[in-house]
Formats: C-alpha cells, structure tokens, sequence
C-alpha cells in the first residue's frame, strides 16, 4: 500500500510543478505576443528552449507513469487499452500524442521564422504555443478526472482490505 500510495502522491506532485511550469510557459506566450507590437522577436525565440525543457519533463512524467502507475491500475481494474471515445488509457494517451505535437509544431514553427517574417507568421506561431499550452491544460485535466479516482479507490479498497 505504501508504493501505491507514495505513487499516487509522486503523481499529484509531477501534475502539480508540471502545471506551474505550464503556467509559466503560457504566460511568456502571451508576454511575447504583446511584445510583437513593438517588433520584439526574440521574446518569442527565448521560448524555444523553456518549452523543450518543459517537453523533457513532461516525458519524463509520462514515461514514469506509463512505467509504474498505469499498469497498476490497467491489471487492478481489468482495463483495456483499447480505442473508445469514454475516459480510457487509450483516449489520454491519444490526446497526450495531440498535446505534443502541438508544442512539437510550435518549435517547428519557429525553427522556420526569420527576422523578416510578418506580423501574421510571428503570431500564428505564437498561438500555436498558447493552443498547445491550452491542449496539455486539457489532458492534465482529463487524467485528474480519469486516473486520480481509479488510484484513489485502489487505496480505499487495499486500506479497507486490511483494516
């Protein structure tokens, strides 16, 4: 019981720094967005490496859930990982790859962006970082709606077995 509930904590705790970084990340966006208007582009180039970093953790997390908690509750709760539109395994990772690949598109985006690009490509790109900021907001959301209460009842249920 112990592993199980130290890993739900490690879990609320990576959601947790992961969403402030999030934040973060958001904010320096929008930051960058207004500083276009006075032509400012390196705002938004001093992005590129936070988000990589905030790639890197948020991997990290992933892979440390999809090591250790999920196939806990996959085997605790007899679930598939099987395409479905209800909350699964299957849909967060799905929308995980969507969130990824956004923050993926933005550095591609940028990668591309020149010092003489216009007004219109210096935006989309940057609300290409706000969208997926907004996207992996989402998928924190859905795996605390998903996963946080199959690993709170597998507490309930190993507490209750041996009280």
């Amino acid at each position: 019981m112990t592993e199980l509930y130290d890993a739900v904590e490690c879990l609320k705790e990576g959601h947790r720094e992961l969403k402030r970084e999030l934040r973060e990340l958001e904010e320096r966006a929008i930051e960058a967005a207004h500083a276009f208007a006075e032509g400012e582009l390196q705002r938004l180039r001093e992005l590129r490496p936070a988000t990589r970093r905030f790639l890197l953790r948020l991997q990290s997390h992933r892979d440390w859930e999809e090591e250790v908690l999920h196939p806990f509750l996959r085997r605790y709760f007899n679930l598939d990982n099987k395409p479905t539109l209800l909350p699964s395994f299957w849909k967060l990772e799905k929308e995980y790859e969507l969130a990824v690949s956004s923050m993926h598109a933005f550095t591609n985006m940028l990668d591309d962006l020149y010092d003489s690009a216009d007004w219109t490509e210096i935006r989309q790109t940057t609300y290409q970082l706000i969208r997926s900021c907004h996207l992996i907001g989402k998928y924190f959301q859905a795996e605390e709606r998903f996963v946080h209460p199959l690993a709170e009842q597998a507490l309930t249920d190993i507490d209750y077995f041996y009280s």
